[in-house]
């Protein structure tokens, strides 16, 4: 709710109501950037700093527990089987997708690793497009997206893995050869 304000000079102006949330969340922001100056080295020195940090975690807790050894963390697993509840072929694609984002925070931490991890992590989408169509599988992994890197620490390996991929490119698969990208056979989706 927005309150309006009288000026000395007679006009008005629409303002956040004081101890509004969002009116707390702009002061935060003016202020951040106050302090941030504009200043691009101080930018870029900050970045810098919190890159040399190192993980508070091992690579085991940053992947975290795969009892049944099929390459997807247990949580989302179950998050799968749940979800998509008797679609064998559906939590295939998203057992690929799932595992494929977990590879990609495992890959060791240079150019090449990250390429070919996010090269399969994008073959992995388009299979999960193929089976369950555009309405279903964009929702399903953007979830599985945000599951999969629920910690600060998650983020932020996959982010430094992201930086290896300036001025790479990935091609789209052709829509006739989607099914080949799914890593199980798909038999029997009419596409």
């Amino acid at each position: 709710m927005q309150s309006t304000e009288r000026h000395e000079t007679g006009t008005s102006r629409l303002s956040p109501p004081r101890g509004s949330i969002a009116g707390a969340l702009l002061a935060a922001f003016i202020a951040f950037g106050i302090s941030c100056g504009d200043d691009a080295s101080e930018k870029e020195k900050l970045r810098n700093s919190e890159d040399r940090r190192p993980l508070d975690t091992s690579l085991a807790e940053l992947l975290g527990p795969d009892t049944d050894g099929n390459g997807v963390r247990d949580d989302i697993d179950q998050y799968i089987e749940e979800e998509l509840a008797g679609e064998a072929l559906a939590q295939k694609a998203a057992r690929q997708y799932a595992k494929a984002l977990r590879d990609e925070l495992g890959a060791p931490d240079t150019e090449h690793h990250a390429v070919q991890s996010t090269n399969r992590a994008f073959r992995s989408i388009e299979c999960l497009y193929f089976v369950l169509g555009h309405d279903r599988a964009g929702p399903l992994r953007k979830e599985i997206f945000a599951r999969s890197l629920n910690t600060f620490e998650r983020s932020r390996r996959y982010s430094k893995q992201s930086r290896h991929l300036g001025g790479n490119t990935f091609a789209l698969t052709p829509d006739d050869r989607r099914a080949a990208t799914c890593r199980f056979d798909t038999r029997g989706l009419e596409k």
